[in-house]
């Protein structure tokens, strides 16, 4: 019978650490975005946004976390990057 692992204590100094750069990053991220909407309709604006932050996420996993890169999930990630490249092609401004 497997023993459970004690559970990792960060005495209270982790979760403040990481809230920080998180905020920072969605707050840049949404003011990029707010930017962007100067220029470009809403609906491509967050297509892009969504797109390329799935495919970005799922390389992320697949080159440093471990995760398989099966043909079939690279290609997933190719056609979502493909869908973005042809977004900002075809009249992704007002």
């Amino acid at each position: 019978m497997r023993r459970p692992c004690p559970p990792v204590t960060t005495g209270g100094h982790g979760r403040s650490a990481s809230r920080a750069p998180a905020a920072v990053g969605y707050l840049l991220a949404f003011a990029l975005l707010a930017r962007t909407l100067k220029s470009m309709s809403v609906g491509t604006a967050y297509a892009i946004w969504a797109g390329a932050g799935t495919a970005v996420i799922a390389a992320i996993g697949m080159v440093f976390l471990g995760e398989s890169a099966s043909a079939l999930k690279i290609l997933g990630v190719l056609l979502v990057t493909a869908g973005v490249v042809v977004l900002n092609l075809g009249g992704a401004t007002h």
